[in-house]
């Protein structure tokens, strides 16, 4: 039996210098919608050129040279070899789709084959896992800054996941956040308390990553300081940083810094720039000076630190009083240096922001800021209310605490000081936010002696003056046995002395009286007359004040039968001063509407429901009667005049008012009666 031949041997191709023996296969990490990473480990005894090679990595997609963005770079494994990354400006299902070719010299490293079964797309997550520490710190450079500027804003939600992990593992915790201080308006300086042994030395990169991006910093600077409590670090940002967000420090070991949180208050750079050493001041004023060319906030604060302790702003509330729907306001404030823009109000729930105008000068309290803030709600009497001072550069500072009052009847004394033209527009936008919603009374009418005959008129009388006036009064009516006189006082508590009054009337002059009860002492002359016709039932109401007399035998009966009329009506006489002359306001224009004189007006049971219908605005009888007037004009039925040869005689001087209440009134009066 002859032996088999031995199978003849073949030899092996030998491998050519610098070519690979066999050919990686690719895994594919979308970082973002247009950035991916292709990579392969090689095992630390491997021979290929993958290893070794010193050319060039490139990358071909199908049979296309890809010129686009990218990076190569080689990271140290745990386990030895190294993990070969490169990162691509493409989408990762693109590559899967058409392939993907690393190459050196020419000759392919590793690839995605389209046609494998099993998918190369991993997990970002896998982009790090099984690095070294070396590794990874490698991968989290190549990411934050190459990566960074290379792929821009489009590197955000998968680059975030990656650099948050390998934050977490190859960094400590965050240091936290010490102090933080806005900058002008978009600038920022954070501290951090350096942790025994850690130096801020070798940073060369800083990095925010956020909830939305992340974001490779310029113009940051830093600096060290030794304190008492340890050494700070202050991390000077030109453009701020986001709340929520970590700072990233690059250098042989990434340090990260915590940002502000969502709701965390910024400190004033003041106080914080106070306690830091002269060499820091300076720096950052250095810094404020920069800012300032391009940053009006930035000079704002930059003039606020250097304002000198003397001239600094106070602020300090006079009054502060609530409208239904508003607050009318009187600050003392002191600001020589126009630092502030205004001051922040806190009650409760309620917050509200003063603005700064022109001052008005008070010779006792200096400058006077006064005004009315409408719309707002929450602000009510009784309750106290926190007052800020509001910097032109941002910050604000507590500048104590005052009482919120009801707006009173009459003008605050400390107003009666101050220009009345000036404050005249204020009181006017008070008056017309207050005075509709107070609420309507009624007075009630207590009968001392009832007249003979139903009454056809009732005089309203106002005895604020001499105490003799009703009985010269009572003798100039004649037969006024439907007539009743209705006494009243600003003061509630003369009821009793108006009994007696009323009682001496109706025994010598047979007249019947009434006396109105007025359950308030805080009534505007206004609403005390509107109170007493809510009670009269006479056809005709007649309003006499300030000691006037109506003269002529006949004068009630020619006024009441000119005024008893269907349609509304409403007239005055010409009143005279006791002088003989005209009083002041009769001539003046030719408008009805300002020639009734409210010390002698007369208006029928129709003009006095349009009346009482109608909010009130003003609060002298005058001003009231002239808004009525206005109101009448429009409607044909109604007659507003002077009666015809009516004339009257004013004994007393017109009650004193204040002149910028009378000018508030007359801006409320020119909104509605045209010339």
């Amino acid at each position: 039996m002859s032996a088999i031949a031995p199978f003849p041997k073949f030899a092996e191709p030998a491998s050519r210098p610098g070519l690979p023996a066999r050919r990686h296969r690719l895994q594919v990490v979308p970082l973002s919608d247009s950035v991916a990473a292709a990579f392969f480990d090689s095992p630390a005894d491997a021979p290929d050129d993958a290893r070794q090679g010193q050319g060039p990595i490139s990358a071909r997609s199908g049979d296309d040279l890809l010129c686009l963005p990218q990076i190569a770079s080689q990271l140290a494994r745990a386990g030895g070899g190294q993990r070969h990354v490169t990162l691509l400006g493409l989408p990762a299902r693109r590559l899967c789709r058409d392939g993907l070719r690393v190459l050196r010299d020419g000759e392919t490293l590793a690839e995605i084959d389209p046609m494998a079964l099993q998918s190369p797309l991993v997990d970002p997550l896998a982009l790090m896992a099984g690095l070294s520490p070396d590794g990874g710190r490698r991968l989290l450079r190549l990411l934050l800054t190459t990566g960074l500027s290379l792929f821009g804003k489009g590197s955000v939600d998968g680059f975030r996941d990656v650099i948050a992990q390998l934050l977490e593992s190859l960094t400590p915790a965050s240091l936290p956040l010490r102090a933080w201080c806005p900058v002008g308006q978009s600038a920022a300086v954070a501290s951090y308390l350096l942790p025994r042994g850690l130096t801020a030395d070798g940073f060369t990169d800083l990095v925010v990553v956020s909830r939305q991006r992340v974001r490779r910093l310029s113009g940051f600077e830093i600096d060290v300081e030794t304190s008492g409590k340890g050494r700070l670090l202050h991390v000077f940002l030109p453009q701020g940083l986001p709340a929520d967000s970590t700072l990233v420090a690059l250098s042989d070991a990434p340090l990260r810094l915590a940002g502000p949180a969502r709701r965390q208050p910024g400190r004033p750079l003041g106080p914080w720039l106070a306690r830091r050493a002269p060499r820091l001041r300076q720096r950052m004023r250095d810094r404020l000076a920069r800012l300032s060319e391009r940053d009006e906030s930035a000079a704002a604060l930059l003039a606020e630190i250097a304002c000198p302790e003397a001239d600094r702003p106070t602020a300090r509330a006079e009054r502060l009083m609530a409208t239904p729907h508003g607050l009318f306001y009187i600050l003392a404030v002191s600001d020589p240096r126009r630092l502030l823009t205004g001051i922040a109000l806190a009650s409760g729930d309620a917050t509200a922001e003063l603005p700064l105008g022109r001052p008005l000068h008070h010779p006792r309290l200096g400058r006077l800021q006064v005004g009315f803030l409408p719309g707002i709600a929450g602000f009510e009497p009784g309750e106290e209310a926190a007052l800020s001072l509001l910097y032109r550069s941002g910050h604000r500072a507590h500048a104590g605490a005052t009482r919120i009052d009801a707006l009173p009847a009459a003008l605050p004394p400390v107003l009666e000081a101050l220009p009345a033209t000036d404050l005249a527009p204020v009181l006017a936008s008070v008056l017309g936010d207050a005075l509709p919603s107070r609420p309507r009374i009624a007075a009630e009418l207590l009968p001392v002696a009832r007249p003979a005959r139903p009454l056809r008129s009732a005089l309203i009388v106002a005895l604020d003056g001499s105490l003799d006036y009703p009985h010269a009064l009572a003798a100039t009516l004649g037969d006024a046995r439907e007539t009743g006189l209705i006494l009243h006082h600003r003061d509630p508590d003369a009821v009793p002395a108006l009994r007696r009054i009323a009682a001496d009337l109706h025994a010598v002059h047979g007249i019947g009286v009434e006396i109105a009860d007025l359950p308030r002492r805080d009534l505007l002359p206004a609403e005390r007359v509107r109170a007493i016709l809510a009670a009269v039932t006479a056809p005709v109401s007649i309003l006499l004040a300030q000691d006037t007399l109506p003269e002529g035998a006949d004068w009630l009966t020619d006024w009441v039968a000119d005024l008893d009329r269907p349609g509304p009506a409403l007239g005055g006489a010409i009143l005279m001063n006791h002088d003989g002359t005209l009083r002041d306001g009769l001539t003046a224009g030719d408008d009805p509407a300002r020639l009734l004189p409210e010390a002698c007006l007369g208006l029928n049971a129709a003009a006095r429901a349009r009346l009482l219908a109608s909010p009130l605005r003003v609060p002298g009888i005058g001003a009231d009667m002239a808004l009525l007037a206005a109101a009448l004009r429009r409607d044909q039925t109604a007659r507003i005049a002077l009666h015809p040869g009516l004339c009257a005689t004013a004994h007393a001087a017109p009650a004193p008012r204040p002149e910028a209440v009378r000018l508030a009134e007359d801006l409320i009066l020119s909104a509605e009666v045209q010339p």
